[in-house]
Parts: C-alpha cells; sequence; structure tokens
C-alpha cells in the first residue's frame, strides 16, 4: 500500500472490519517516531479514528517517545492530521512537516 517497510519500520493495522488501515512507524532519535499511513477506499471514512487510536497507542506502547513525526505534500493529508492534533512545524521544499506531542510536551 505504498508505506516505507525496512529495516528501521514497523507496520501495524488498525483492526476494523470494513476496511484496511496501516500505519507504519520508526524510531526518529532520542524522543520522536517518523509516521505513514495508507488506507484502501473503505477506510479513508474511518481515519481520524485510526489516527486517533494509532497516536495513543505509540505513546503508550514507546516510553521514550515524546513526539510522532509526520510527513506529507497532499494538502488534504495536513488538514486530516491537523484535526487529529498535529501541528505544522516546517516546510521543505513541498514538503510539510506535523508534529503531535505527547501530553505535557510542546514545541
Amino acid at each position: 500500500m505504498g508505506l516505507p517497510i525496512n529495516e528501521h519500520h514497523i507496520v501495524y493495522r488498525w483492526v476494523h472490519p470494513d476496511c484496511k488501515i496501516l500505519f507504519s512507524v520508526a524510531r526518529l532519535g532520542e524522543g520522536g517516531c517518523s509516521a505513514h499511513f495508507a488506507s484502501d477506499k473503505q477506510g479513508l471514512r474511518h481515519l481520524k479514528e485510526a489516527i486517533e487510536e494509532w497516536c495513543n497507542f505509540l505513546f503508550e506502547k514507546y516510553e521514550w517517545c515524546t513526539m510522532i513525526l509526520a510527513k506529507t505534500i497532499e494538502p488534504s493529508v495536513g488538514r486530516l492530521i491537523t484535526k487529529c492534533g498535529f501541528e505544522h512545524v516546517v516546510d521543505y521544499n513541498h514538503i510539510k512537516a506535523y508534529a503531535r506531542y505527547r501530553d505535557g510536551w510542546s514545541s
């Protein structure tokens, strides 16, 4: 489904009977995760719920993780993840980066 997969990325599937949504994550430095997601057509209407659950899962599972970073070139993805608590942090060429921080942490 187009997710980065290598020895640094772990892939998780959000469990829902009507769709397939995948997330990949890689450790980024001492306190961050780099995140990606992919969805089938049926999953598009469940993305906000899936992203929210997945972020909570990451912060619970990886106590060292203080922020989740997401990069996108798609404006629609930027709007979606902003609704999910991500903050725009930087632009680089045509890529926008967003961060969601663990409660108690900030930019």
